[in-house]
């Protein structure tokens, strides 16, 4: 039996790529490994595909990914929610028409419509992403659970939004960019805690989650324990439990030590 479940939200969590911070903190990965050993499971709850989650240091036992669109223990799948397919290539058709960068992910793959866009190349490295962890878009017939949707300016997202707004689920802007996260209606991370909280039985009591963004609101609604990291979102301003301190001043240590998970 496991004592309760930890859920981490990724970029401006347990990373800040603001700070240059590219790797959860060696405090924050020791005292994961602490709180495994105690009964706990440690999940990840990201945008990110699991196909560029990037080497953290950290052996997460199970990963929501795609903002919820698709959910493992291990190998097993717990959860996958992909776009209709129909609604996909009306996208592309779109986006190739008006020139905006689209990426589509699934758990294997990740394709890019226009491949050597200077602005798709800026926003990945942005997120310490290389261009070789991507493919060129060739109407691939295959599932797909989130769009990273890249635009030149805020009037051409609010265009797409008008035409496609009420058949999608898109996130506000991420932090000082043009681009922003695309799902099918009604995904969120919350859809992944659900999952995994049947799967293992456990007590709603027990389950906390981390998060600094608008894309986490629904996560930490979704838990007992919500923490909100010290540099967030504006959205999560009068939300959290408890508001912890920044990535670069060890927030996520600090938390646990505030709700008595480890001793300082």
């Amino acid at each position: 039996m496991y004592k309760g479940a930890l859920f981490f939200d990724y970029d401006g969590t347990l990373i800040d790529r603001t700070e240059k911070i590219f790797y959860p903190t060696e405090k924050t990965i020791k005292a994961l490994e602490y709180l495994q050993s105690e009964g706990y499971i440690v999940c990840l709850a990201t945008g990110r595909s699991l196909s560029y989650m990037p080497e953290t240091g950290i052996d997460f036992d199970c990963v929501i990914t795609d903002n919820g669109g698709y959910v493992v223990h291990k190998n097993q799948v717990l959860l996958k929610k992909p776009f209709d397919k129909a609604l996909l290539k009306e996208m592309f058709e779109y986006f190739n028409k008006n020139n905006i960068v689209c990426v589509s992910e699934n758990e294997n793959n990740c394709y890019v419509n226009f491949y050597e866009d200077k602005n798709f190349l800026e926003k990945i490295h942005a997120f310490n992403l290389k261009q070789s962890q991507f493919k060129p878009y060739n109407g691939e017939d295959e599932d797909i659970y989130k769009l990273f949707l890249i635009y030149h300016h805020h009037e051409e997202f609010e265009e797409f939004h008008k035409i496609f707004g009420s058949r999608v689920s898109a996130t506000l802007p991420h932090l000082g960019l043009t681009s922003c996260d695309v799902n099918p209606p009604g995904v969120t991370k919350a859809d992944g805690i659900k999952a995994i909280v049947e799967h293992f039985g456990l007590s709603y009591e027990n389950t906390y989650a981390f998060g600094d963004g608008g894309n986490d609101i629904d996560m930490l609604n979704a838990v007992k324990h919500s923490v909100v990291m010290g540099d967030h979102s504006a959205l999560l301003d009068n939300m959290g439990e408890f508001v912890t301190d920044t990535v670069k001043n060890e927030g996520i240590y600090k938390s646990f030590v505030h709700y008595g998970l480890i001793e300082e």
